[in-house]
């Protein structure tokens, strides 16, 4: 069955699912946590892993919003904020 999203275009909420799946797929690649009796340990190896995947995430959401016009992003916005996609709408903001 359907779900009706009056709210949102059929291109705003394909950028939204594009930015989630890629977002998953990168957080992914995050290195898990260990915690021991309340304390994280966290590799060298770990360190490295973590930047790299921040700076692949900082070139993903420049390379996402880089053909966007104002009108995207205002429609992008405003789909995000009726989904309620905090992550998204942080970055949007």
């Amino acid at each position: 069955m359907p779900m009706l999203l009056p709210n949102v275009s059929g291109s705003a909420l394909s950028r939204v699912i594009t930015y989630c799946w890629r977002s998953l797929e990168i957080q992914s690649k995050l290195p898990v946590l260990v915690d021991v009796v309340a304390e994280e340990v966290v590799g060298e190896g770990d360190l490295e892993a973590e930047k790299a995947t921040k700076q692949e995430r900082k070139e993903f959401e420049a390379e996402f919003l880089k053909d966007e016009s104002n009108e995207d992003v205002k429609e992008l916005i405003l789909a995000v904020n009726y989904l309620n996609i905090k992550e998204l709408l942080d970055f949007l903001c």
